[in-house]
């Protein structure tokens, strides 16, 4: 890959570019805006050229280690991660926003609830900075915001099905989406509510055996969002060696579910080929 540096610092009223690397053929940006006065962190990895490029947002899950352990400094991405396959096809381009309290994003943390109540509303503070983050991203010309997906696995995507009555989506893809792993019907009412709000195609990825966020979750939304008319679908992946429960969504293991999330966002992206991607390992 032949590798530009671009030192400009690009202000809007809403936020900037805090640094960019350009490759051959796309480029990531990290990004700063502002969401209920705190300064949230984020990245664009984008195609070159000049667009405007569908948006697919990725927002990550709660960082939450074996142990327990939260890990709030590690970035969802880094400035030499490798393009995703549709940015490298100019297909589209994906933001990843951190959220408040996750690596270099000032607010309440995760770490800091004490109560099922207050993870709710953390969710729905996450929530609040992914439609800030979007707002900043339709005032760059390279963003098509009138064509937006919205997808991200666990926390991720209990913020994606909060966020989405907020805007209009093209698509929504969820992987096992949950609040609490020590209470799995935290939070279970909230979310059936929001995909009642929800006029894009909704679509669940979930592992049978996944014990942290049980797949009777996301039964009883796919439920609930039917009874509601609304465009919902499932698939449940089997049980898979060295994949099990949860982690079957990691990056690592994207073998296992690209294709099929793949397919749900090809209302935003087109059939011309894959769209996801890696993230940092």
């Amino acid at each position: 890959m032949e590798e530009r540096m671009d030192g400009n610092l690009r202000m809007t009223p809403a936020g900037s570019i805090l640094e960019s690397r350009i490759f051959d053929g796309f480029s990531i940006d990290r990004v700063q805006y502002r969401s209920a006065g705190y300064r949230i962190i984020g990245w664009v990895m984008r195609p070159g050229g000049a667009g405007p490029f569908p948006v697919v947002v990725y927002n990550h899950g709660s960082r939450t280690g074996p142990d327990g352990s939260v890990d709030l400094a590690r970035p969802t991405i880094s400035l030499s991660t490798p393009a995703w396959p549709g940015v490298a096809a100019a297909r589209c381009l994906v933001f990843f926003p951190e959220g408040r309290g996750y690596a270099g994003s000032e607010g309440p943390k995760l770490t800091d609830c004490g109560s099922g109540t207050e993870v709710m509303a953390y969710l729905q503070g996450r929530a609040a900075d992914v439609s800030a983050g979007l707002a900043w991203l339709g005032g760059q010309a390279w963003a098509d915001t009138g064509r937006v997906a919205l997808t991200g696995c666990s926390h991720g995507a209990a913020v994606s099905l909060l966020a989405a009555p907020w805007g209009a989506y093209g698509a929504i893809v969820l992987q096992a989406p949950g609040l609490s792993a020590a209470e799995p019907s935290l939070g279970m009412a909230l979310l059936a509510e929001a995909i009642s709000g929800c006029t894009a195609p909704v679509h669940f990825q979930y592992a049978v055996d996944d014990l942290l966020s049980p797949i009777t979750l996301s039964r009883d939304l796919v439920a609930a969002g039917r009874r509601q008319g609304r465009a919902v679908t499932l698939t449940e992946f089997p049980t898979q060696p060295g994949h099990s429960g949860h982690a079957q969504f990691d990056f690592a293991n994207r073998a296992l579910w690209a294709a099929d999330f793949d397919r749900a966002l090809q209302p935003i992206v087109g059939h011309q080929g894959p769209v996801v991607g890696m993230g940092d390992d």
